[in-house]
């Protein structure tokens, strides 16, 4: 799992540009999206070092360090610098029509194609990451906040507030996000990004150069003598998530929905979201005054994991998770499922909406 983490963390860090408001005046939708990419059009190439920390909701901390080479229109290298020490030396390749992942600790490169790598196994990181310009700015208000300096360039330093009902505002859990981006290239430069289940992740590039001429030959992977081949077959896929409505979810899955019977005042349903398979689905609620989600799946033998306060609800044991005085979220199983509520309520709210779903 951690081999494929990686292989997902080296290709989020290719996402596009977002808009840099200007001080003197706020722009339009459209002028953002003409100097974003008129600015974009310019870079041919660059190499980056850039540095990401993933903060769980209980305090823990994961870093990765990634040197990155990136020729337009979508070549890509990704070599893993720092992190965990079973992990470091992962080589990520794009050629334009594959991508190659090679693990050095096992000698064994996985070939992957080209569609694969670009599904996000989680939503939150999937909305924050790769909305497009256009996306961003119709799920969310940007406020300028100041100009700054980010690996030695300057910055706008801008804040994101996502709009509720939308697909960024249950991403981020009602949270603003903030961005740095590059006044000269229009890059992201460093993104600061709260996560709708608790925790908190930061990317921030360390060094930039653009343009500096980078050969194909650089984009091209030849394993190592004696390498492992993983077949095609052998491949872990990533699931296909589908999104519906209540009755449609209830159709897919392969067991009786749970559905909460009370809801806060003025928060309603949005949307399922169903695991290709059926053996998971997450309903989405969003209201005013905050978010939630509720994800239900097949037990399959998993225990909780003994994180956050041991809680007596239906019949059972749960554990309920803070940071401060915010609930972020509410884990326990039953009837063979295992099910987990989070969101940006009341502790108080969440734990009616749990005594009330049947």
């Amino acid at each position: 799992m951690q081999a494929r983490a990686w292989l997902w963390l080296g290709l989020m860090v290719i996402g596009g540009t977002l808009a840099a408001c200007v001080p003197a005046r706020q722009p339009t939708a459209d002028e953002i999206v003409a100097q974003m990419q008129q600015a974009e059009a310019q870079v041919k190439d660059y190499h980056a070092v850039v540095e990401t920390v993933l903060t769980t909701p209980d305090g823990g901390e994961r870093a990765f360090v990634q040197e990155i080479w990136r020729k337009a229109p979508d070549l890509l290298r990704a070599e893993l610098k720092e992190g965990p020490a079973g992990m470091v030396g992962q080589v990520t390749v794009f050629d334009g029509e594959r991508v190659w992942f090679y693990d050095p600790h096992f000698n064994r490169v996985q070939i992957l194609p080209v569609e694969a790598p670009f599904q996000l196994p989680q939503r939150e990181m999937e909305a924050a990451m790769w909305a497009t310009v256009e996306e961003l700015l119709r799920e969310g208000t940007a406020n300028y906040l100041a100009e700054e300096a980010v690996a030695g360039r300057k910055a706008h330093k801008v804040q994101l507030i996502p709009r509720p009902g939308t697909d960024l505002f249950t991403a981020l859990g009602g949270e603003p996000m903030t961005v740095w981006i590059d006044q000269e290239h229009a890059r992201r430069l460093r993104m600061d990004i709260p996560l709708a289940g608790g925790g908190h992740y930061t990317l921030q590039y360390r060094a930039i150069e653009y343009n500096i001429g980078l050969p194909d030959s650089l984009f091209q992977f030849t394993p190592l003598l004696g390498a492992e081949a993983v077949p095609e077959e052998a491949r872990v896929k990533v699931p296909v998530v589908k999104r519906t409505d209540l009755a449609e979810a209830q159709r897919a899955i392969g067991f009786p929905l749970l559905l909460p019977a009370y809801l806060p005042t003025g928060m309603s349903f949005v949307e399922a979201r169903v695991v290709e398979g059926g053996g998971s689905v997450t309903l989405i609620y969003a209201g005013d005054e905050g978010s939630l989600t509720i994800t239900e799946a097949r037990a399959m033998g998993v225990g909780l994991p003994d994180i956050g306060q041991e809680i007596s609800l239906r019949g059972t044991t749960a554990r309920l998770q803070r940071q401060g005085d915010r609930f972020l979220s509410l884990r326990w199983q039953e009837g063979g499922l295992v099910i987990f509520v989070s969101g940006t309520i009341p502790e108080e709210e969440a734990l009616e909406i749990a005594r009330s779903m049947k």
